[in-house]
């Protein structure tokens, strides 16, 4: 059978044994018009049919069904494992859905660059950014889908923690947490502070009420 395509030429071959084939001796038209050309170019599947006349007025006919062409784009999308702020890597799923009668997909349908091509529908993206897909069915036909990042956060927040009096004092001291996340960044945690790592709040303050190295911890909204 012939192979899948967007468009396909049809090419005719005939003899005459006896008074020879006319000069305009190929009509594709039911005989309405005749030409010269021996090839017709379809753009669709269908049945056609071709006229062949000898130079003594004979006439045969031929048909062939083309049903191998495939103008029907695949639908493509594209889906983030998370669309929650995360610090880890983010994986991309490729979903494809093929009209029915369609070409259906190539044997290694899919690229992330538009070179290379391959069976996985997956990858795996280490930053923020826009994120393209090529998909390629068995008629040679490509399609592009394009995925936007943007929810990707490793950079931890920056943190200092003040005490209200660096004096000698006999009074318990304050410790006070200044936080602030990177520009772009996912933000302060609903419950982004903790002296020990366990318990979380939303208290930037802690009552010391002996000498000794205390630890704060912040957390963003990426974890």
């Amino acid at each position: 059978g012939f192979g899948w395509g967007s468009e396909l030429t049809l090419t005719i071959t005939a003899t005459d044994s006896q008074s020879n084939l006319a000069d305009q001796a190929y009509s594709w038209d039911n005989q309405q018009t005749w030409t010269v050309a021996r090839t017709k170019e379809v753009t669709a599947n269908g049945t056609y049919t071709v006229y062949v006349r000898d130079k003594a007025g004979n006439v045969a006919n031929k048909s062939i069904t083309v049903n191998n062409i495939d103008k029907t784009l695949p639908t493509v999308n594209i889906t983030p494992s998370t669309t929650n702020w995360t610090k880890d890597n983010v994986t991309l799923t490729i979903s494809v859905n093929n009209a029915q009668g369609s070409s259906g997909l190539d044997d290694k349908p899919y690229s992330w660059d538009g070179t290379n091509w391959g069976t996985s529908t997956t990858k795996e993206v280490t930053a923020n950014g826009t994120y393209k897909v090529y998909v390629k069915n068995k008629a040679g036909t490509i399609v592009e889908k394009s995925i936007t990042i943007s929810n990707i956060d490793k950079t931890a927040p920056t943190v200092n923690v003040t005490s209200n009096t660096s004096n000698w004092t006999k009074s318990n001291v304050t410790l006070t947490i200044t936080a602030t996340d990177n520009e772009g960044g996912s933000g302060l945690n609903d419950k982004p502070y903790s002296w020990d790592g366990i318990n979380w709040g939303t208290s930037t303050t802690k009552e010391v009420t002996a000498n000794g190295t205390y630890t704060a911890y912040v957390k963003d909204k990426a974890g």
